[in-house]
């Protein structure tokens, strides 16, 4: 790859390294939408209060202490209130009797109104919180519709990208296992700071400890580095430097294989910094 002119070499991987780190930034932010879009819009379940125990306990508490009071009365209370023959021996007895009976049914009130009061309050609460959930999901629905947006965008330009990368990649200057994020990282990095030659790039390319460096690259700085790609391409006196360059060496170049790849170069070029001008497209990613 001596025959390419070196800062010309380092552009087109500039180039090449900024789409590929947008594929990765897309696929990731694709990722996170779809995620969040499956955490929206779902009714959570509460529990109805009932107020069926507000009805039946008070039933249930008057028979049985109805019986209690029945057991007593004729075990306890009623030996000492009657003779063998059935004669009252205290008058009063039927006092004891309606004393009873109020009690029972002031357990029962007291018991309803207990219960039906906190089933009230339970209820207010359940209709308050089906309030605040039904209008949550509305809110949600509207997040929705904005994500699913961000979503279209995203495979839109994922298909772009898709289809600008092979065609860069066709001009063959890079070879094809170096045809991913990792490798034109790697690529990039080692030419943009040493004067050594493509070849010697390929020579000491360590898969595993560029895989784990790349990655943390991609990790912490690819929202840097791509904002910083499309500042320099942004600059109009650097992009008309890159096309007269460009144009310089394919005219001056006698071999015709270079030259055409110069012009592939050129065009390569002008539809990375075209696909960027979209940009806002990975922000909030």
């Amino acid at each position: 790859m001596d025959e390419i002119n070196r800062d010309t070499l380092v552009m087109h991987l500039s180039d090449v390294r900024a789409l590929e780190i947008a594929k990765v930034k897309l696929i990731e932010k694709l990722n996170q939408n779809n995620y969040k879009i499956k955490m929206l819009g779902y009714h959570r379940i509460f529990q109805k209060p009932s107020y069926i125990l507000a009805i039946v306990l008070p039933v249930i508490l008057t028979i049985f202490f109805s019986a209690v009071s029945y057991f007593l009365s004729e075990t306890i209370f009623f030996p000492y209130l009657f003779d063998r023959n059935h004669n009252p021996v205290y008058p009063q007895y039927e006092i004891y009797i309606k004393i009873s009976v109020i009690s029972i049914i002031v357990i029962a009130v007291v018991s309803f109104l207990i219960l039906f009061l906190s089933a009230s309050s339970k209820t207010v609460k359940y209709n308050r919180m089906v309030a605040e959930d039904n209008e949550r999901v509305e809110r949600e629905k509207q997040e929705i519709q904005k994500l699913q947006g961000e979503i279209n965008e995203s495979i839109s330009k994922l298909k772009e990208v898709n289809t600008l990368l092979p065609e860069i990649y066709s001009i063959n200057i890079i070879p094809r296992q170096y045809r991913n994020v990792n490798g034109i990282c790697y690529l990039y990095d080692y030419m943009s700071t040493s004067q050594q030659s493509l070849e010697s790039a390929f020579l000491n390319y360590n898969v595993n400890k560029i895989n784990v460096s790349v990655n943390r690259i991609i990790e912490q700085q690819s929202e840097m580095l791509l904002q910083q790609y499309v500042a320099n391409t942004r600059l109009e006196a650097m992009e008309r430097h890159n096309k007269k360059m460009l144009s310089q060496l394919s005219n001056i170049e006698q071999n015709s294989a270079t030259a055409a790849k110069y012009s592939a170069i050129t065009a390569a070029n002008a539809k990375a910094i075209t696909f960027f001008e979209g940009y806002n497209f990975l922000k909030n990613s």
